[in-house]
């Protein structure tokens, strides 16, 4: 069983090219387009990872960490270098990375994530491609946020 990732962005592009990456690198990758449908899968089948954006329409995707649905582990992934974002991401345990995200560094903060939150028993543990066959940047299709 493969671990099993969340990536909650209003991007379909981005969307799409994350769930491309993930399942390239040997996990499940499961997209919402909304904060509304994130809620939706996380209350239907709760990931090992939660990988989001801050801006998702009216709400704020840090609201779905605070949910208290689970300790899922997350990763917040935006377009803004915010220090008030970043200090409400690391409040609520997250990691904060800046878009455009080299895929690398993205990968190696998935690992260290699922590692850290002991989500990796049970599961296969994905090798993930070797940092010369990722896409050269994972970045939102238009810079938006």
């Amino acid at each position: 069983m493969r671990a099993r990732v969340l990536v909650v962005d209003d991007d379909e592009g981005y969307l799409s090219a994350m769930k491309e990456l993930l399942e390239g690198a040997g996990y499940d990758a499961v997209v919402a387009n909304s904060f509304e449908d994130g809620r939706r899968e996380l209350r239907n089948s709760a990931p090992d990872l939660l990988i989001l954006d801050v801006r998702l329409g009216a709400f704020n995707g840090l609201q779905l960490i605070s949910t208290g649905l689970s300790q899922i582990p997350a990763i917040v992934v935006t377009g803004f270098d915010d220090a008030v974002l970043r200090a409400d991401a690391s409040g609520f345990g997250a990691s904060y990375m800046v878009k455009p995200v080299e895929p690398a560094a993205l990968m190696a903060s998935i690992r260290q994530r699922l590692t850290e939150a002991g989500a990796g028993a049970g599961h296969d543990a994905p090798g993930g491609l070797p940092d010369s066959e990722l896409p050269a940047v994972v970045a939102p299709s238009d810079q938006s946020d």
